[in-house]
């Protein structure tokens, strides 16, 4: 009978060690950064335009994004890559706050088109050029162009 103890406990002992290899992990601690080439770019240019007229504040947002966009396919963006949301327009007098008096533009908008592509290294060089577009006449948002294209690496 006391063999029957002993295989028991030696069976047991085994199921626990092979139950235990199933548990087995990597624990990684510490902070570690890799750089990846990015193969994805994504930049939004937002532009804003004020005016009183609210029509014409419509065809100079169309001049202006079209603009932007002919400046994005002479450097090399195909118009596939490039998407033109529509404009966020806010009437000043229609809000509850502030003096309509000191209000010197009734109409404000704000207006994106987003490149989204896989020539990160050219969208990088184009960023460098924007300056090309402010001489003509477009006003950019700042914090939202003025900040470098954001690049992906799938992981």
């Amino acid at each position: 009978m006391g063999w029957r103890f002993w295989v028991t406990g030696y069976l047991l002992g085994q199921s626990a060690i092979r139950f235990k290899e199933y548990e087995r992990a990597v624990r990684v601690k510490g902070l570690s950064q890799k750089e990846y080439p990015a193969d994805i770019v994504l930049w939004p240019i937002v532009f804003t335009e004020a005016n009183n007229d609210l029509s014409a504040m419509y065809t100079s947002l169309d001049d202006k994004a079209e603009k932007i966009e002919r400046f994005l396919e002479k450097s090399g963006i195909e118009d596939a890559e490039i998407t033109v949301s529509p404009p966020t327009i806010t009437d000043k007098l229609a809000q509850h706050y502030g003096d309509a008096a000191k209000i010197k533009f009734r109409y404000t908008a704000q207006q994106a088109i987003t490149v989204y592509s896989a020539k990160v290294e050219r969208v990088r060089e184009i960023f460098n050029q924007l300056a090309d577009l402010g001489k003509q006449g477009i006003v950019f948002t700042e914090g939202d162009t003025a900040i470098p294209p954001s690049t992906y690496s799938p992981a």
